[in-house]
């Protein structure tokens, strides 16, 4: 909600500290994107953005997935706060063009300067709970595949023609590869095999297409891991430095009968 003096004055909260424009557009860019687009659970609309020990993190979830991001930064001072989603996701590419960007946090307001512009916005309140969201990121994988992700995400877009009406595509970890498979009972099957390095364990998992397909998409030209844990926990989808990480929950298998 709004404070009740809306614009706030054009005096920015105090400075926090600095940050790579370029690599804070992509963490905020990515992250923005697993945020709840639902406004009726505004806590899960924004972005938890942090900075410690010479290092900012985001964070994001919309319950079905969740992102995380860490970025190198120049800090003055710790601060907490959770930002509308949707102004990173609008201010991530302007971000990009600066060779590093100010981050400002102060009582219930957060903004982000750079060189001849800026953009200030109320907090949303209270951050998610550190407790809940370590055990979430405490990952411990069955099975971990290598691949490559435009591939993989390429494979999926094929797939989602025929993954139905619950968007359901599945992954099966073989012997050098993954196959992705989907099946429709109006629209026919669809099988694809992408070479993939997979080690400790095979697996079988289904995701919806989109948040996969999102998931993949955050990390476009580059190799990730996915690494599946057992049973319903979340897969994780990073990459060797885990700056960025991605975790979907699979779907149940449906019912044999």
């Amino acid at each position: 909600m709004l404070a009740d003096t809306w614009p706030p004055t054009a005096e920015l909260p105090a400075e926090t500290g600095r940050a790579p424009g370029a690599a804070l557009r992509t963490a905020a860019a990515a992250v923005a994107g697993a945020a709840s687009r639902e406004h009726a659970l505004p806590i899960f609309t924004g972005v938890r953005v942090r900075a410690a020990a010479g290092s900012v993190s985001l964070l994001a979830t919309d319950r079905y997935r969740l992102a995380a991001a860490t970025v190198p930064i120049e800090s003055t001072a710790p601060f907490d706060a959770l930002v509308p989603a949707g102004l990173l996701a609008r201010v991530a590419p302007v971000l990009g063009r600066a060779e590093t960007v100010a981050l400002h946090c102060g009582g219930d307001l957060f903004a982000l300067s750079w060189p001849g512009g800026s953009v200030t916005t109320p907090t949303l309140g209270d951050a998610f709970p550190d407790a809940q969201f370590d055990r979430l990121l405490d990952v411990a994988p069955e099975c971990v595949a290598e691949v490559e992700s435009d591939t993989l995400a390429h494979a999926v877009d094929r797939a989602a023609a025929y993954a139905g009406q619950q968007g359901r595509i599945t992954l099966q970890s073989i012997e050098g590869a993954l196959l992705v498979r989907a099946s429709d009972p109006l629209r026919g099957e669809s099988e694809e095999t992408v070479k993939a390095t997979v080690r400790s364990g095979q697996a079988t998992r289904s995701y919806q297409a989109r948040l996969l397909g999102d998931a993949l998409r955050a990390f476009a030209g580059e190799p990730v891991q996915l690494r599946i844990q057992p049973a319903l926990r979340a897969t994780e989808v990073t990459t060797a430095t885990a700056d960025l990480r991605y975790l979907i929950v699979p779907m149940r298998q449906p019912d044999p009968s």
